[in-house]
């Protein structure tokens, strides 16, 4: 396809889209409207499918380049953006419900991983340590990687309810006299219970006024919590959870 592009008769066009297309490459803002130049011709298609060969995807121009060029009609147009297809897929969100085989065969990276851990929207320390850093209300993750392979941890982030360790299963306390309380029972005596809630104040709570405690069937930990990033980005938090050993 592009030899036979390279040999079509010249338009005049050429250095326009040459220029064009290395302004998209080097991530100019305010220039998508070129696309339409740089689409409008086979030739000028080839150039910037080559512009863009090696570019970062996730660059807002090359993104919306690729996308936009890849729904082009004309064959001789959308085939050059073919190898872009798959990672565009990658690009996408993974949902609330994604399949985990599509974020396991992708390579993760621990470095990248650990930047999300430590983002404040994933909510990941808001309940669990990492590297002596975090809260103590979940499970402390330090040693993960040793205990769980890559496929495990994946699963336990998408279906945390499947498996609840016995020491984070949640306890819905009602009292007799208060408000009900949730959370977490850390130690039981002979008078009742102390229980710390996810906000990790301490309950002690005597027997003589509760009124009846039910676990939870569902996990403290929240099912979706991933769900707004790419397959790329959830592999790379898999692989840094991996590397805590």
């Amino acid at each position: 396809m592009r030899d036979w592009i390279s040999a079509m008769p010249a338009s005049g066009l050429e250095p326009v889209a040459s220029a064009q297309a290395d302004t998209l490459k080097a991530f100019q803002t305010g220039k998508i409207s070129a696309l339409n130049t740089l689409l409008a011709k086979p030739e000028n298609a080839a150039l910037l499918a080559d512009a863009l060969e090696g570019e970062d995807p996730e660059q807002l121009n090359i993104r919306a380049a690729r996308t936009e060029a890849a729904q082009i009609r004309d064959p001789n147009i959308s085939d050059l953006f073919l190898r872009y297809q798959t990672h565009l897929m990658m690009s996408d969100k993974i949902g609330f419900t994604p399949n985990p085989s599509k974020i396991l065969v992708v390579q993760g990276d621990a470095g990248r991983g650990r930047q999300l851990f430590w983002r404040a929207d994933l909510l990941c320390l808001n309940c669990h340590r990492a590297e002596g850093k975090g809260r103590d209300f979940g499970p402390d993750l330090t040693g993960l990687g040793r205990r769980h392979n890559r496929g495990q941890i994946l699963d336990q982030i998408l279906r945390p309810s499947k498996h609840i360790h016995p020491e984070y299963v949640l306890q819905l306390v009602e009292l007799k006299k208060g408000e009900p309380v949730s959370g977490f029972v850390r130690h039981r005596d002979k008078e009742g219970i102390f229980l710390r809630d996810a906000a990790l104040k301490e309950h002690q709570i005597p027997f003589t006024n509760i009124k009846s405690i039910r676990p939870s069937k569902l996990s403290a930990m929240p099912v979706g919590i991933i769900q707004n990033l790419t397959a790329q980005e959830a592999a790379d938090l898999v692989e840094y959870l991996r590397s805590l050993r």
